[in-house]
């Protein structure tokens, strides 16, 4: 009699592990079920960022593209063709309603950079690029970060900047003087000038790793540049 009792204890001690463990392997299945669903959605929203992200890239570059057909005389109010202005109108407004779509992806603007700044920042820097390079034609000086919010603000775009993201973006806009200004050679000397007053402002940022690399490339080119107003002024002395 005790035997079959010990038996039937032995068993049901069994059958209450074996319920355990099944209860505890289900929890772990359902965790990781979540912990999955929870990846795939962010996965997913980060390739939604990372493709809207590339169109405001490519829209920022459609305007550079337009700008560069610009001509600018002097001190006088610049005058944009209608396709160019039509052409900054769309893009502008294509830029808004994009960084839209990922603010409504992610909450807002500043969560969006904060969650994906790799992603983010990229096409803020080109975007940056843009209105910088618009403001130098209109003004013929340095757009400031006040001006920047501005400009966004002007144009309804609901973005974070961050200060970084606004000097590379000015850098990146060097490159866009140095070759209006390699086209536009009336215009190389005041660009040269500029741009050298641009490096003594930012060369405290020379220790800064994230710009190492644009301020080395921006040296390069604004060297190029003046070897070739210089050579062509060599030419000109000749000729006279």
């Amino acid at each position: 009699m005790s035997l079959k009792r010990n038996t039937e204890t032995e068993v049901e001690e069994g059958v209450k592990v074996a319920k355990i463990e099944s209860s505890t392997e289900e929890t772990a299945k359902n965790f990781f079920l979540q912990f999955k669903t929870r990846l795939d959605i962010s996965q997913d929203e980060r390739s939604q960022v990372i493709n809207i992200s590339r169109d405001v890239t490519a829209a920022s570059k459609k305007i550079i593209f337009a700008l560069h057909r610009v001509k600018k005389n002097g001190q006088e109010p610049l005058s944009l063709a209608p396709d160019v202005q039509a052409t900054l109108t769309s893009q502008y407004k294509l830029i808004a309603a994009k960084f839209a779509e990922i603010n409504s992806l992610v909450g807002n603007s500043t969560n969006a950079y904060w969650k994906y700044s790799r992603q983010v920042s990229g096409a803020s820097e080109e975007m940056i690029e843009a209105m910088s390079f618009q403001f130098w034609l209109e003004r013929g000086q340095i757009m400031t970060m006040e001006e920047l919010h501005e400009i966004i603000k002007q144009h309804n775009i609901d973005v974070y900047v961050h200060p970084r993201d606004y000097i590379s973006g000015l850098f990146d806009l060097t490159g866009e003087l140095m070759r209006y200004g390699t086209l536009n050679k009336a215009h190389g000397l005041p660009i040269v000038a500029l741009l050298r007053e641009f490096e003594y402002s930012v060369f405290v940022l020379t220790g800064d790793p994230n710009l190492v690399k644009k301020i080395e490339v921006f040296q390069q080119s604004l060297a190029k540049l003046e070897r070739l107003l210089y050579d062509q002024s060599l030419q000109v002395s000749e000729v006279v």
